[in-house]
């Protein structure tokens, strides 16, 4: 379900129109889904009370500040973003362009469970098939391992690096948390570290932002996007 989050986004990329594409069926028999493809195309299907009839493509402007769930049972409270436990599927919401290249998302997280990861997402587009089936670079703190991973997600996870965080990272505490793309430079940084850590890698020039979570329940508050190019 589609979700509204009040934040503040800086110097957004120039993307300000969207395309809804509808079956012949007016969307009958399908899930409501958004899917932003690698090439920049969003499709978005919904269910019609029309009866059958002829395809249709339809345009418009859209809130860029709407986000959309794929995973997870996400809420809002307050100021805070949040989702409940998630141990088989990991909870994904991403907001903004698939046309994004280089930007920064940054937020305070915090991670309700003992064993639990939450994290930052960039770059995140629809794999070329499969409903829900999304790729994306993923910065993750993990309250179990006591670590800071960035992942490349696609059908598998796979790490691109991970750093041992001195004190590790404790539950029911607030983090803040940034992740920034620019070109093949992948840059976190966390409050109460010295420095940043950087990981490259080059397989997802663009895609929108959003918000990560995974083995436990967490939230987000205070999210700011920056462009970066």
């Amino acid at each position: 379900m589609d979700q509204f989050l009040d934040y503040k986004t800086k110097n957004d990329a120039p993307k300000i129109h969207r395309s809804v594409f509808t079956n012949k069926d007016h969307g009958k028999g399908e899930c409501p889904n958004l899917l932003p493809l690698s090439n920049g195309v969003i499709r978005y299907t919904t269910q019609s009370p029309q009866d059958a009839g002829f395809c249709s493509e339809r345009t418009g402007e859209a809130p860029i500040g709407r986000l959309v769930d794929f995973g997870g049972d996400w809420s809002i409270s307050g100021d805070q973003y949040s989702f409940t436990p998630t141990t088989d599927t990991a909870a994904v919401a991403v907001t903004g362009s698939s046309g994004w290249t280089d930007y920064e998302i940054s937020a305070d997280v915090m991670i309700w469970s003992k064993s639990g990861d939450v994290g930052l997402s960039t770059r995140v587009s629809a794999l070329e098939s499969g409903l829900n089936h999304l790729k994306m670079y993923t910065a993750v703190i993990s309250s179990a391992t006591g670590n800071l991973t960035v992942y490349q997600v696609s059908n598998t996870s796979t790490p691109l690096h991970s750093w041992v965080l001195p004190g590790g990272i404790e539950a029911n505490k607030w983090y803040h948390l940034l992740f920034a793309v620019r070109s093949d430079s992948l840059t976190v940084t966390l409050s109460g570290s010295n420095h940043s850590y950087t990981a490259t890698d080059e397989t997802f020039p663009r895609g929108m932002a959003g918000f990560y979570g995974n083995n436990g329940s967490g939230g987000f508050k205070n999210v700011q996007i920056k462009n970066l190019s």
